[in-house]
This record gives structure tokens, C-alpha cells and sequence, in this order.
């Protein structure tokens, strides 16, 4: 758990963090992703078990919960100690870690080509964030790998078009 820049307590769980939108009678608990446009929810459970209703549509990102803890411990730094405001920022600033190292450590590298995509495309990867498909295609064609990228929308208006 970890405290959210607005005091409200925020669950991190396999890399993602969520905000608590209920509790339920029997005392379990729902989150939704903190990811405007990601449809995922946990409940938790009195007994520690979890239940996860679907897949992300992005990565994890285990660095969020670091800026929210670095965050809490200036807030407390600043209200405990005599020392200046900028000197506390800045050891703090000096103590942290590269945010590209930290990319590495969490993230896949990105791809520099077609042929460092995953074959196939995750279906977790194949639509937008408001949840609509927009990978048609992922295959051979000529002997050569091919994405098709479009949603059915882009479909529906180039099918009314004089084009």
C-alpha cells in the first residue's frame, strides 16, 4: 500500500496501483486501476486472497509507487526537519536513482524494428485505450511480416468516402 498525493491509500500489486472505488459488505474491497482508460479491478479479500476482473492495456510501473513514497517522505522531511527546503530536496534529489536505469529495470526495451515485436502482438496490445480493436493484422504477407493497424471506425468512414 502506498499513499496517493492526495492522502488516499493506493494498492500496489504486480506493478500496477489502484485506488479503492468500494468496500463490500462482507468487508472485501474493489480497485480500479488508477489508469484512466484501463478497465481492470481487484477485489481483495479478508483472508488475503485476490481476484482480478481483466487484463491492462498498458505496462506495469513500479516506478509510480517509488515517486509516491520519495513524494510522503519529503512532505515529512520538510514539516519534521529545521533544515532548509532546498537542501532537503536536494539530498533527497541526489539519493535517488536514474529514472532511465529504473525504466530498464521494470519495462521491456522498446523494439528498434518489426522483428523485435512479439509474435503475435498480445491481444492486451492490440486496442486503444478506450478498449476498441486496432490491430487487424499480424502476419506473414509476401514472406514478410505485416501490421495492419486500423479501428473499426476508420473502417466504417473509409467505407462511406468517395475515395
Amino acid at each position: 500500500f502506498v499513499q496517493s498525493t492526495h492522502g488516499k491509500t493506493h494498492l500496489c500489486y504486480e506493478g500496477y496501483r489502484y485506488y479503492c472505488h468500494h468496500t463490500n459488505a462482507d468487508d472485501s474491497k474493489y480497485w480500479k486501476c488508477v489508469k484512466k482508460y484501463c478497465r481492470v479491478g481487484i477485489t481483495t479479500y479478508a483472508n488475503g486472497t485476490t481476484k482480478r476482473s481483466a487484463d491492462h492495456d498498458h505496462t506495469p510501473n513500479e516506478t509510480d509507487k517509488e515517486v509516491l513514497n520519495v513524494r510522503q517522505n519529503l512532505k515529512r522531511k520538510v514539516v519534521e526537519s529545521s533544515s532548509p527546503i532546498d537542501s532537503i530536496v536536494d539530498e533527497t534529489y541526489a539519493n535517488l536513482q536514474s529514472p532511465t536505469k529504473e525504466r530498464r529495470k521494470t519495462r521491456e526495451p522498446l523494439p528498434k524494428n518489426i522483428n523485435d515485436l512479439p509474435y503475435p502482438i498480445p491481444p492486451n496490445y492490440q486496442k486503444s485505450q478506450s478498449g476498441e480493436q486496432f490491430i487487424l493484422y499480424d502476419g506473414p504477407i509476401a514472406g514478410s511480416r505485416c501490421i495492419i493497424f486500423s479501428t473499426p471506425s476508420d473502417i466504417l468512414y473509409l467505407s462511406q468516402s468517395e475515395m
